[in-house]
């Protein structure tokens, strides 16, 4: 009896988490994502020598009409710091895609962080986003 009531409780669980999925999966987020209406935030820094490159997009989900966003470049200095480098990279379009494209100059052998921190509109609701992106120039 113990053995039969244990195989119907693990069933049961079995079968949650399979409607948990499916429903997850209906809902428009394609995966785990940390937002509501945004289907991916894809960035990267790239460098040809010290010729820096920062590159993000910013998908919405269907509905998404404005992003805004602000991406801030640091550098990590000899004692461990990251330091503001003052560059002014704000953005805003009204549509459901944000597409960044950066230059900057690094120095070899240092690191960089870039952090974006918008927000993503929806039916007059604004969803904060945020993604860091690092790599040192080679």
């Amino acid at each position: 009896m113990k053995k039969l009531t244990s195989l119907l409780l693990i069933g049961c669980i079995i079968l949650s988490c399979l409607c948990i999925s499916i429903n997850a999966a209906g809902s428009g987020n394609y995966g785990l994502y940390r937002w509501t209406n945004v289907r991916s935030i894809d960035g990267k820094i790239s460098f040809n020598k010290t010729n820096g490159n920062y590159t993000m997009t910013v998908l919405g989900d269907s509905g998404v009409n404005k992003i805004t966003a602000t991406a801030t470049l640091y550098y990590k200095n000899s004692s461990g710091k990251w330091i503001v480098v003052p560059k002014n990279w704000t953005y805003s379009v009204n549509a459901d895609k944000l597409i960044i494209d950066e230059d900057f100059t690094g120095v070899s052998g240092r690191e960089y962080k870039i952090e974006l921190s918008g927000t993503v509109y929806k039916d007059g609701y604004g969803e904060s986003i945020s993604e860091t992106t690092t790599k040192t120039c080679p």
